[in-house]
């Protein structure tokens, strides 16, 4: 075999010369060859340490390695099968185009690496640590990663706004939904320790006009999940059209029937004679669907104006309009990724 080798067990990974003092740090952790074997004279250190290595083009299905720490590390084209990697640090390291099906990494430190156009299907994770880690033209099922997210918020954001574009991009909508989802929580859960002074570094780092401004940016994220379900849920968007149409706004109209007009067939207004049936529920009924069904004209009311009950309906409309928009884009989106 050409060049040096890195051996972790019974599996190895090329050096060339330049990366043999750095390869000799972690033989001995590995429970391969000594150095001698692996093809390096150089001494062993008791540090563990493996710094500023590139690796390639190797086949390391059911590798078992465990008390490593990489650092600057470049892994490219490797395939980590099957593989159990266990209490390993990987600090500013890249992983390019290596497959990681069915590998098990547990109690492992990740801080600011990249997986490029790697497979990380079915990888699972266990209690691991994962800090401002990019991922470019390849993602994780939310699933497989969800239990592992960073403690601090704005990292969640960062990490799920970045796996929600490219499981996005892979036409993977479902999981991209699930990360858009998760990004929104860890949003408002910052804002709303922003708004209470969670700990110390809140309370240093934003002074009350921030607090109040939080407190009003995570309500107003609030009523768009209850109202629209961030536009991630068709079924809210679905039955809170439903419930506004069919329910709410019949029955506010009620309240204010005293200020409806009855209109005779067609558009002119009339005056009721004194023995006539008052406004009942099912004008303002008939009312609200003509506010949501375009072209409707099944209503024999309608609103004196410029009072509360036409402020009312044109309120109707517009949130008729915002969530029939919403469902529409939806289900484009949903279609398009099909």
């Amino acid at each position: 075999m050409a060049g040096s080798e890195y051996v972790f067990g019974r599996k190895h990974l090329q050096l060339n010369a330049h990366e043999k003092k750095k390869a000799s740090a972690v033989i001995e952790k590995s429970g391969g060859k000594d150095a001698k074997e692996a093809g390096t004279d150089d001494s062993k250190s008791a540090s563990g340490d493996l710094n500023d290595a590139v690796f390639g083009a190797q086949l390391l299905d059911n590798l078992e390695l465990s008390d490593v720490r990489f650092k600057h590390c470049t892994f490219v084209n490797i395939s980590f099968k099957d593989a159990n990697v266990l209490r390993c640090t990987f600090l500013n390291c890249v992983f390019v185009a290596c497959y990681f099906h069915r590998a098990s990494v547990e109690n492992c430190i990740f801080t600011a690496c990249r997986f490029i156009d790697s497979d990380l299907h079915k990888i699972k994770f266990f209690a691991c640590t994962l800090n401002y880690i990019q991922f470019r033209g390849c993602y994780l099922r939310f699933k497989e990663i969800a239990t592992q997210l960073p403690k601090e918020q704005n990292n969640v954001m960062l990490m799920c706004r970045n796996l929600a574009a490219e499981a996005a991009a892979a036409g993977d909508n479902y999981e991209a939904s699930q990360y858009r989802k998760q990004e929104i929580a860890a949003h408002e859960l910052d804002l709303w320790r922003t708004v209470i002074g969670y700990d110390q570094h809140y309370k240093d780092h934003h002074d009350s006009f921030e607090r109040i401004a939080a407190l009003w940016q995570v309500a107003i994220s609030k009523l768009n999940g209850i109202l629209f379900g961030y536009a991630e849920s068709v079924s809210i968007l679905v039955r809170n059209f439903l419930i506004a149409s069919l329910a709410l706004f019949p029955v506010w109209y009620y309240a204010l029937r005293e200020q409806f007009t009855p209109i005779a067939s067609g558009s002119s207004p009339s005056t009721l004679p004194p023995t006539s049936a008052p406004i009942g529920f099912w004008d303002c009924f008939t009312y609200s669907l003509d506010r949501v069904v375009p072209g409707g004209s099944l209503s024999t009311i309608k609103p004196t104006t410029a009072s509360m009950a036409a402020i009312v309906a044109a309120t109707e409309s517009i949130f008729a309009v915002v969530l029939a928009g919403l469902i529409v884009t939806y289900t484009f989106r949903w279609s398009s990724r099909k």
